[in-house]
C-alpha cells in the first residue's frame, strides 16, 4: 500500500466514527529525524502509513480468529493521534515510553487490549507484525532482542492483514502465522 491508499483507510474509517482527517504535513525529513533519534530503520509501508493522515484517531477494533485458541476475539489496539501539523509528536512520545523494545529492534505501532504492545519487527525480512504481554517484559526487565523474542508472537505478517483488520473490520485469521509461533 501507498500513502494515497492508507490516506483512504483512515478516511474511511473516520467517516464511519463520526471524526474527520486531514492531509498530513509530514515531510520525509521528519520521518527521517524520528529515524535517527531512537536508530532504526522503518519499513517503507510504515513510513508511509504514518506519514498518510492527520487523525485524531486513537482507538481501533478488529475481530481476530485463532488467538489465545479462541475465535472471534475482539480487540481493541490504542495507536497515537496524529493532529495536524503535529503528526509525529504522539509517535515520538510512545517510542520514548518503549526504547528498549525500539533497542531491541521493534517499532510500536500500539497497545492492545491495555496489556499487550503490538511492534513491527524491523529486523525481520519483510513484515512482522508481534504482540508482547508489555508488563511481563517490563517485569523481566527484558533489555535483549533474545529475551524480547522468548515472549514475541507473530499476529500478522502482512501490513494488509493488520490495516484489514484494524481499518475495514475483516475479521483476521491469526493461524496464518502459526509456523511462525512454533
Amino acid at each position: 500500500m501507498n500513502k494515497n491508499q492508507f490516506y483512504e483507510k483512515y478516511r474511511a474509517l473516520a467517516e464511519k466514527e463520526g471524526s474527520s482527517i486531514s492531509e498530513s504535513t509530514v515531510t520525509p525529513e521528519q520521518v527521517n529525524a524520528l529515524e535517527q533519534k531512537y536508530h532504526l530503520k522503518m519499513p517503507q509501508e510504515y513510513r508511509e502509513f504514518i506519514s498518510a493522515a492527520a487523525h485524531e484517531i486513537t482507538l481501533l477494533n478488529g475481530t481476530i480468529d485463532n488467538i489465545h485458541c479462541e475465535d472471534d476475539v475482539e480487540v481493541e489496539l490504542e495507536i497515537p493521534a496524529q493532529p495536524l501539523n503535529q503528526e509525529l509528536s504522539e509517535l515520538d512520545e510512545l517510542f520514548s515510553g518503549c526504547e528498549r523494545y525500539i533497542n531491541a529492534g521493534y517499532i510500536p505501532l500500539g497497545e492492545m487490549d491495555g496489556a499487550y504492545l503490538l511492534c513491527l519487527d524491523s529486523k525481520a525480512d519483510g513484515i512482522m507484525i508481534k504482540y508482547f504481554d508489555h508488563e511481563y517484559c517490563l517485569d523481566q526487565d527484558f533489555a535483549a532482542r533474545e529475551e524480547f523474542e522468548s515472549d514475541a508472537m507473530v499476529l500478522f505478517d502482512r501490513f494488509e492483514d493488520f490495516i484489514s483488520c484494524f481499518f475495514e473490520g475483516r475479521k483476521y485469521d491469526a493461524s496464518r502465522c502459526e509456523e511462525y509461533n512454533e
